[in-house]
């Protein structure tokens, strides 16, 4: 059940009202994707001929990639007109044009994985005699959380982490210059840089308002205050903006979003009168009845969704099991019931299909441990199964993520962080190498394995002009691996088609790569995720997994706010559940030592009245 082809007066609404600046409160389901997608195909209708640009900003790579997928289909001549991208890479693209004000230069290394940003944190700390082993991570966090949700202050300083003699601060600051001495910048660099070229130059974004005249932000209930900055800053005056959020779906105040920084973006008028997407058209009846019970009781009030008229039953179950293992068991019985015999008829819309793919089911934890009981009991009965709860590279091999990293080396032989996962990959075939002064052709060539022999002559002196016969030769090596080749030729040729010919580059391609890994077509098989990767996804049939209390809430979450938070997760977790919705969870759980522990149901299960 989706979003109807004619439009609901709601719908309509938002699609055409005009102002400089719009909020469009959109509920699970209610087809805020369509209204977003029609907005900006009525903003190139009404312009054709014209050159200006639209910026339509989406939490995710890959909503960002199946937005202009739609525009392609519904305006394929206009489509080029806008540009859809996370504040995130739009930032960065933006910072590797204009930002050499504040040191950002086209070869300006990405260090996205937490590994290489912690190796630079201990770099530092080593290089000022500190021999203090301890955990990093928390320390990154709150660096983090600093320069994404506000300044350093003194007066906090001693209540952040610290490290021997060295305080926060002393680490803060080395962090940085780490950062900058690598030529690196990092996810939270992208916002904070950006700002200060914008507050450094005031030409840095002369271009953008000479040249786009909308932007639209999908999700905005997410954006943390150095992303409802970025945005804020490029619109300005001159742009109109169009938000799209939904107060119940912010489940990542750990990272600084927050619906109140919506608020802080769009400004007290156009907040007090924002516009609403009332129905949801995804959940059947009985799916949304319950979540919206534990909506109810969310302290911000928010307004409820409506079912739409004939709508299917559905069904919602809560099931108990004696352990984890017993509870991965049941999962893996109802989803074989499920491929076999499909949805239950009754609970269905009149003549709509029961049959049910596994790409049509998903298991949802609150977080990735809880899931592998039930992955191994899928593998047992020979479900397949794709597990997306972490990023995960497009290529299944050694050899194929050996060229990749080669390319990238070729491309940037500085980065560190290439180098780092170069040497990582070659070590799982038992070939160790140094992290200084990596030659990755003589490395290759000293391996004495034909496949890495032959990656090694093909990224001898390659370009953009010889990349694609380079490639197409190595399938003479690639007999095992022809899967990656193929995905890699793929995406040369997609990258030939985006980029101009005269702006093509080695440099260009292997950024292509990194955005491709992130909108990563699916693998067949059942979805496994945590509740956080499951944004803007639906599916006929979802599991929720060991919903105790403990783990959802989690039992750190001891605030107001938080146990919000906790059942903003629940919520989003049910509602991505087209028709039916299991809620499971263990009797008796076993801690790391061996103890044995009782559990009881989540506290949200009561309030959904499924217990």
């Amino acid at each position: 059940m989706r979003a109807p082809t004619q439009l609901t007066r709601f719908q309509l609404d938002a699609v055409e009202r005009d102002a400089q600046c719009l909020l469009l409160v959109a509920s699970a389901g209610s087809g805020k994707t369509e209204v977003l997608t029609r907005r900006v195909i009525r903003h190139l209708e009404e312009s054709r001929g014209e050159t200006f640009r639209i910026l339509a900003v989406t939490f995710t790579v890959r909503a960002a990639q199946e937005l202009k997928a739609r525009l392609q289909a519904a305006v394929s001549q206009e489509a080029w007109r806008v540009d859809a991208d996370t504040v995130h890479s739009f930032a960065l693209d933006w910072l590797m044009r204009f930002g050499q004000i504040v040191n950002v230069f086209p070869d300006t290394v990405v260090y996205a994985d937490e590994a290489d940003r912690l190796a630079l944190l201990a770099g530092f700390i080593r290089s000022l005699g500190e021999t203090d082993h301890r955990d990093l991570r928390p320390i990154l966090r709150s660096i983090d959380e600093v320069r994404t949700q506000g300044p350093v202050r003194a007066e906090s300083d001693l209540a952040r982490p610290h490290v021997g003699s060295l305080p926060f601060s002393d680490l803060y600051e080395g962090y940085l210059a780490a950062l900058e001495a690598s030529n690196g910048i990092d996810f939270a660099g992208m916002l904070t840089k950006f700002l200060d070229a914008a507050a450094a130059e005031p030409r840095f974004l002369e271009n953008f308002r000479s040249t786009y005249r909308f932007v639209l932000v999908d999700e905005g209930q997410d954006l943390s205050p150095a992303q409802a900055t970025v945005v804020k800053t490029l619109v300005e005056h001159s742009v109109a903006l169009f938000v799209v959020a939904d107060d119940r779906q912010s489940i990542y105040g750990f990272a600084g979003g927050d619906f109140a920084n919506v608020r802080s973006l769009v400004g007290e008028s156009a907040f007090k009168t924002s516009l609403q997407l009332p129905h949801n058209f995804r959940c059947a009846t009985a799916v949304l009845s319950a979540a919206e019970l534990v909506a109810s009781n969310l302290r911000s009030g928010p307004p409820r969704a409506l079912a739409v008229e004939n709508a299917p039953t559905g069904v919602v179950r809560f099931v108990s099991a004696q352990s984890p293992y017993d509870e991965a068991d049941l999962v893996a019985q109802w989803i074989e019931r499920l491929l076999d015999g499909g949805l239950d008829p009754e609970i269905l819309a009149d003549g709509e299909d029961p049959t049910i793919r596994p790409e049509d089911i998903a298991v949802i934890g609150r977080a990735r441990w809880l899931l592998d009981p039930v992955i191994a009991a899928l593998s047992r009965i020979e479900v397949e199964v794709s597990i997306q709860t972490d990023a995960q590279s497009f290529l299944k091999t050694a050899p194929g993520r050996i060229l990749s990293e080669g390319l990238v080396l070729s491309a940037l032989p500085e980065n560190a962080p290439a180098v780092r996962r170069f040497a990582d990959e070659l070590a799982g075939l038992d070939i160790e190498i140094g992290l200084q002064d990596c030659d990755v052709q003589s490395v290759l060539r000293g391996s004495d394995l034909p496949d890495l022999i032959g990656i090694a002559s093909a990224l001898d002196g390659i370009s953009v002009a010889n990349l694609e016969e380079r490639l197409h030769a190595l399938h003479a090596v690639a007999a095992e691996w022809t899967a990656d080749l193929n995905i890699l030729e793929a995406m040369w040729a997609n990258y030939a088609i985006a980029a101009p010919h005269h702006r093509r580059n080695l440099l260009g391609f292997v950024r292509h790569m990194s955005r491709a890994q992130q909108t990563r077509p699916s693998d067949p098989g059942v979805r496994v995720l945590t509740i956080h990767k499951v944004k803007g996804l639906e599916f006929k049939a979802v599991c929720l997994v060991s919903a105790y209390n403990g783990v959802i809430p989690d039992y750190r979450a001891s605030t107001p706010d938080q146990i919000d938070e906790e059942r903003r997760a629940f919520y989003v977790a049910m509602t991505r559940a087209s028709r039916e919705l299991l809620v499971t969870y263990p009797q008796q759980t076993w801690d790391r030592r061996g103890g044995s522990h009782r559990q009881s149901p989540s506290m949200f299960a009561l309030e959904a009245g499924l217990v």
